[in-house]
């Protein structure tokens, strides 16, 4: 099935974002990505590749990222 590249662009957008506010909170909050992913359940190497927009991830992560993070999951959106 063939993509629409607005689509795509659009989606990568929120990835991107979404991998800087919970760099931010993460940091606010004096966390290594190793205690983030101690306290969410995922792996190291996947809170960095979320850091950087390049995971994709669940309703039920964003979740325990909010959790872990001391936020609500709205939180972890920016507009």
């Amino acid at each position: 099935m063939p993509t629409n590249p607005e689509l795509e662009q659009a989606r990568q957008d929120a990835l991107v974002a979404l991998g800087h506010r919970v760099r931010e909170l993460r940091m606010a909050r004096s966390m290594t990505q190793q205690q983030l992913a101690d306290a969410t359940g995922l792996h190291r190497v996947s809170i960095n590749r979320l850091e950087h927009g390049q995971l994709d991830v669940g309703v039920s992560n964003v979740k325990a990222l909010a959790a872990a993070l001391g936020a609500q999951p709205q939180d972890l959106f920016t507009i």
